[in-house]
This record gives C-alpha cells, structure tokens and sequence, in this order.
C-alpha cells in the first residue's frame, strides 16, 4: 500500500503511525517491491502525473501489460459486472459507486481466487469483487456497531476494493466531502489515510511502477547486494 511513501512525506502522521506504517512495510512487502518503490519515489516520483489521463485508457493498458507479462492473473478474473448487478449493489446499500470504479469491474470482476496472485504486487493485495466488496464492507460495519473495533477505526462510507488477506485494504471513500478519494485501511491502525486523490491516480501510480520496474529489472539497477534504506531517499547515492 505504498506506506514507505506516507513514512517518508506525510508529516502529519505521529510517531506511532508512522512506525506502525513502516513495519507493515517491511512485513507484507513483495519480494523486491521494497527497493522497486524506493527506486521509484527516487527516480520518478518527483515528474510523475496522472493529470489528462483517462482511466479507461489506463485500464486497457493494465490489460495489455497482463496480457503479455503476467497471463495467468489475467485469466483469473472474474466475469465483468454489468450494470443490473451495480444497480442492484447501489439501490440494496444506498452507495453511489464512482464512474472508475464501475468501469473497472466492468473490465474484469475481480479475482477468483484472491491469494493466488496479487493485481498489486507492491501492496500485496487482490481484486476484490464486487460481491466479496460488499461482505466485507458488511463485516466491518457490524465490527465498528458492536464495538469489536475501536470509535473512528473504520467508517461505513467506505468501500474496500482490494485486500491483503490479513483484513488490510485500499478503499474509495464514498463520503460526500471527500467523495472517490482513495484511501488506506489498516486493521491495526484504524483511521482513515488518504492515499490518493482518486482512483485514476492510484491506477495510474501503479501502472507507471509496473512499467518501472520493468525497466529496472533490465538494468539490474535496485537488484544489487546495496541496501537502499528509504531515509536516504535525496542523498546522493551510488547508482
């Protein structure tokens, strides 16, 4: 869930979530991923922009990367969701689902099998469906209703749309005020963190470290024996 980037660059965060943060980091991270995302808040973070790109277009470039680098995730999928079944999810919970989402369900439906392979790889995290979505949308609610999770821990405005396998997830943040945001929920940590401004910067971001790394691993350039720790992210370092 990119918390090596809120380590580094979120000065709200207080000691403890930032530690919290970056423990999660080091646990749950992919192999390599650590130093891929360092290299590229490094490297690329500072000319990266989602602005003028539309998430479509950014979907059908998921599409063709899978295609041909990782083929087996994207036969894991399941059915796209077609409209009757997103009308029916908006009029039995009163959510008003955001155009990229819809979109993106409409492309693939979610992971059949969640844990086989990760659609994020630097988050750890699967695909929800929109079924599974809603169940586990369901399940913290009742969680933060009868006191199981602590007041401010989870909010019912928000809607989980990928999963670590350990009650961790992104969300979109349904909230009026805050509406399509996408944020952090962390079950140990609780509250909300916003992540990105909304879901086309988030596919975006990811793409653009999927390409990255691509690149990188052709240069072996992060595969080195060298620890990169992310504290000197700015200093000047050996390539």
């Amino acid at each position: 869930m990119n918390c090596i980037q809120y380590y580094l660059n979120d000065t709200k965060l207080d000691t403890e979530l930032r530690e919290a943060l970056l423990n999660r980091c080091i646990r749950r991270r992919a192999p390599y991923a650590d130093k891929v995302e360092v290299w590229w808040l490094k490297e690329r973070k500072g000319t990266f922009s989602y602005e003028n790109r539309d998430f479509n277009d950014l979907v059908k470039q998921m599409s063709s990367y899978l295609a041909v680098f990782r083929p087996q995730l994207l036969e894991g999928f399941n059915e796209p969701v077609g409209q009757v079944e997103f009308d029916r999810f908006e009029r039995e919970t009163g959510l008003i689902l955001p155009r990229e989402y819809k979109s993106l369900l409409g492309w693939r439906g979610g992971q059949i099998d969640h844990f086989e392979d990760y659609f994020d790889p630097f988050g750890v995290e699967a695909l929800m469906s929109l079924q599974h979505a809603r169940e586990e949308r369901e399940y913290l609610n009742e969680l933060i209703e009868d006191g199981s999770l602590p007041e401010g821990h989870w909010d019912h405005s928000w809607l989980p749309f990928t999963e670590d396998g350990l009650g961790n997830h992104t969300c979109i943040d349904l909230t009026p005020e805050t509406y399509g945001e996408v944020l952090i929920f962390d079950l140990e940590i609780g509250g909300r963190i916003r992540h990105y401004e909304n879901m086309t910067a988030w596919l975006a971001e990811l793409m653009d470290k999927l390409e990255f790394e691509d690149e990188i691993f052709l240069e072996s350039k992060c595969f080195s024996t060298e620890v990169v720790h992310p504290e000197t992210i700015g200093r000047d370092q050996p390539k």
